[in-house]
């Protein structure tokens, strides 16, 4: 079977799991949502809980440009604007498709080869993934193992310790593979930038701007839903479990920014465990999800739409 057909595939059956994801959550909602209560609720929220969320959010993606400049030794504009790129494509369409569209039009719009960007957007997923095990871990130890089993734990540190030794095999065996293909000269050229690039990083700094990083947007989770529904009585460690469940749901290759997965997960924490009502909860899960996605599309679509006017 050809790349092309197995890539083809794949897309289907990402599709198909689209498709019945939404049909479960879509049935849920209409036997358990009042959709007129619920657009009560939405029109209740506070809008300086929606414009918190969204400025603390605005630190944030600065802090990920920040540290996708020293992943890339490259400016901050041009690493803010890539990195936002990866972001916002997620955001409007399905399947992560951003992460590679980032690779694309870095390149095309900032002139940042992939023997670059590929590395650093696959070692800034790598700081990431530490950060969500100290989180679980934290929250394995600290809070209620009822949303966060022990097992999830284990599955993240095996992912964490199959893609380091990725690197360091790469690193290991590299130079023979770019060997073995030195007739295809592009291709041989790129093994021995990847190869470059990555001696050249330095672990320390991105990793401890990550630390900081996931800080705030344990702060942000905390701050949000505080705000967006008075009188919640949310610990930080609660903070930390929904964050955790926030981020698991958005990394699931489906629809776009997770959207449903991630209302989904917000919704069962919040009435499960405070006993929300289901409308406030999914009105909650709705505006944190658009305060933290919409800078993302705004950047992305200002960079596409000056990306247009310049090729023309």
């Amino acid at each position: 079977m050809s790349a092309a057909s197995k890539s083809s595939r794949t897309k289907w059956l990402a599709l198909v799991f689209d498709l019945v994801v939404f049909f479960f959550l879509a049935r849920w909602a209409i036997d358990n949502i009042d959709f007129t209560e619920l657009a009560g609720r939405i029109r209740e929220l506070p809008l300086d809980a929606f414009l918190i969320t969204m400025g603390l959010n605005i630190l944030v993606i600065i802090g990920c440009g920040l540290r996708m400049s020293m992943l890339l030794d490259a400016g901050f504009s041009r690493s803010f604007f890539i990195v936002n790129l990866g972001y916002g494509f997620n955001s409007i369409l399905p399947l992560r498709v951003g992460d590679v569209l980032k690779i694309y039009y870095g390149r095309a719009i900032y002139g940042v080869s992939a023997a670059k960007l590929a590395p650093s957007s696959f070692l800034e997923k790598l700081y990431d993934l530490v950060a969500v095990f100290l989180l679980l871990g934290a929250a394995v130890l600290f809070v209620s193992q009822r949303f966060i089993g022990v097992n999830l734990l284990y599955a993240v540190l095996v992912l964490i310790l199959v893609c380091i030794a990725g690197v360091v095999v790469f690193q290991m065996h590299s130079a023979g593979v770019e060997r073995f293909v030195a007739r295809f000269g592009k291709l041989q050229t790129f093994i021995a930038n990847v190869r470059a690039h990555i001696s050249d990083h330095r672990i320390l700094p991105p990793l401890l701007l990550t630390a900081v990083l996931w800080i705030v947007h344990v702060l942000v989770v905390y701050v949000s839903f505080r705000a967006f529904i008075p009188g919640l009585d949310m610990g930080i460690g609660d903070a930390m479990t929904l964050l955790i469940i926030v981020s698991l749901a958005i990394a699931v290759p489906a629809a776009p920014a997770g959207l449903g997965l991630v209302e989904a997960g917000i919704v069962a924490y919040l009435v499960q465990v405070f006993g929300v009502g289901k409308e406030l909860a999914l009105a909650s899960a709705l505006a944190f999800h658009a305060a933290v996605t919409i800078p993302h599309v705004i950047i992305t679509v200002g960079v596409m739409a000056k990306y247009a006017l310049r090729k023309r």
